[in-house]
C-alpha cells in the first residue's frame, strides 16, 4: 500500500465495544432474503426478529448483494438472549446500525464510506507476460488494459523478452472492513525492453481516457499496430510459399492467431467500406477507409459485429468483429492489411506518426495527477 485518501467525509461513528456480560458475533449472508434467518440464528427471541428485520431492510433495502451482520449479544440470568446493538451493512459500508432503547431500537442511517489505496507493482518477465504480471502482483482484471496501453508501441511476441522490466500502478476502493469494492483502476504503466523504455500515465482528456507519456504527449497513434487482445503473429508481411496454393507469393498482411470468436478491433476511426460474406479467400471481411485516406482490411472473421455495415462511422478500438477461420484459413487468425495509395505495406512497420501533447489547463491537471502517481511509487517497497 502506498497511499490512502477517504472518498466520502460523511462522518461514521466507530462501533461501540461489547459491554460487560455481551458478546460479539459476525456474519455475512447471501442477500436480504437470508437476514430474517441470520437474526433468528443468532438466538434472538423469535417474536423480535421479524422486526428488527423489517426495520433494517428499511434502511438497506431489498436489491441483491452480500449483508454484514455484527451484532453484541447478552445472555440474562434465565438463559435467554437479548440484543444490545445491531449493525447491517453493505459490501460498500452503506447500512444501519440498530441501538437498544428499552422498548425498541434507534435506527442511525449508516452512509457508503470508501477509502482508496494507490499499490505499485515491479517485475520481471518470464515465460509469459500474463503469469509474469500476476507473479508480481497485478489484478489479472488489469492486464488486458496493461498490455492494450502498449498497442502502438510494441509487439509483445517479439520485443518482449525474459529479464525485461515492466512497471504498473492501480488504485482500488476498499470498504471500512478492509475488504475490495468494484474494480481495480490502472493508473500507470511501464515496459522496459532491450532497446527502448515505456512509461504512460492514464489521463481523462476531452471527456476520454487516454494514457500519456511524462511530458504529456498521447500514444494514440492514427492506427493500432495489433487490432486483436491477446494474439501471437503467425505470419508477417512479404514473399512466402503459400500453404494452400503451393506458390511464392506477397503475403500482404500481418497475421494474429487467436480462438474463434477473439474480439477484433478498428485499428483507427474510419468509414466501412465493406463488411460481409463470402469474398473468396478472405472469407468474411471488413475494410475500413481511414480519415487520412489510408485502408486496413480484417479477413477470416468468424462473426460481424451488428451495426458494422458499409457506411457506417467507426472509431479506434472499438469492437468490429470476432476471429474466425472462414475463407481460405487454414485455422482461426486474423488477416489484417494496411494500404496507402492502392499499396499494401507492413502493418508492423508503418511509420503511425505522433500523438498529441495536451496544453494549457489539462496539461496543468496531467501534471498534477502525474506527479500523484509518481510520489505513490517512489513510496512503494520493492
Amino acid at each position: 500500500m502506498l497511499a490512502q485518501q477517504s472518498r466520502d467525509e460523511v462522518y461514521r461513528p466507530p462501533a461501540p465495544e461489547p459491554e460487560a456480560g455481551q458478546s460479539r458475533r459476525i456474519v455475512t449472508v447471501a442477500g436480504p432474503d437470508e437476514l430474517l434467518q441470520a437474526i433468528r440464528d443468532l438466538g434472538i427471541d423469535p417474536s423480535k426478529g421479524e422486526a428488527i428485520t423489517n426495520q433494517v431492510l428499511a434502511y438497506v433495502g431489498n436489491s441483491p448483494g452480500e449483508l454484514r451482520v455484527t451484532a453484541d449479544l447478552a445472555r440474562s440470568a434465565d438463559g435467554q438472549l437479548s440484543l444490545g446493538w445491531l449493525e447491517v451493512g453493505r459490501i460498500d459500508g452503506d447500512g444501519v446500525r440498530l441501538t437498544t432503547n428499552g422498548d425498541g431500537f434507534d435506527a442511525q442511517k449508516l452512509a457508503p464510506k470508501l477509502s482508496t489505496k494507490t499499490l505499485a507493482v515491479r517485475g520481471e518477465m518470464g515465460t509469459t507476460f500474463y503469469n509474469s504480471a500476476v507473479d508480481a502482483g497485478v489484478d489479472d482484471r488489469l492486464i488486458s488494459d496493461f498490455a492494450a496501453a502498449f498497442n502502438y508501441d510494441v509487439d509483445f511476441q517479439f520485443e518482449l523478452h525474459p529479464g525485461n522490466i515492466f512497471e504498473g500502478a492501480f488504485e482500488q476502493d476498499y470498504n471500512p472492513w478492509g475488504q475490495p469494492v468494484g474494480e481495480p483502476r490502472l493508473l500507470f504503466v511501464a515496459l522496459r525492453l532491450d532497446n527502448k523504455s515505456l512509461r504512460f500515465y492514464r489521463f481523462k482528456a476531452g471527456g476520454q481516457y487516454g494514457w500519456f507519456d511524462v511530458n504529456g504527449r498521447s500514444n494514440r497513434r492514427s492506427l493500432m499496430r495489433t487490432p486483436v487482445d491477446g494474439a501471437r503473429v503467425a505470419s508477417g508481411f512479404g514473399m512466402r510459399f503459400h500453404p494452400i496454393k503451393h506458390f511464392m507469393r506477397l503475403h500482404g498482411g500481418t497475421d494474429f492467431a487467436a480462438p474463434d470468436g477473439t474480439p477484433v478491433y478498428a485499428s483507427g476511426n474510419g468509414k466501412v467500406i465493406v463488411a460481409g460474406c463470402c469474398h473468396g479467400d478472405a472469407g468474411t471481411m471488413i475494410a475500413i477507409q481511414h480519415d487520412n485516406g489510408w485502408v486496413t482490411h480484417y479477413f477470416h472473421l468468424s462473426r460481424i459485429v451488428p451495426g458494422i455495415a458499409p457506411g457506417a462511422r467507426v472509431t479506434q478500438g472499438e469492437r468490429i468483429a470476432d476471429v474466425g477461420h472462414t475463407g481460405g484459413a487454414t485455422g482461426p487468425h486474423l488477416h489484417y492489411e494496411v494500404v496507402i495509395n492502392g499499396v499494401k505495406v507492413d502493418p508492423l512497420k508503418v511509420d503511425t506518426g505522433q500523438g498529441v501533447t495536451l496544453t494549457g489547463v489539462q496539461m496543468a491537471a496531467f501534471r498534477k495527477q502525474r506527479d500523484r502517481v509518481d510520489s505513490a511509487r517512489a513510496a512503494g517497497d520493492f
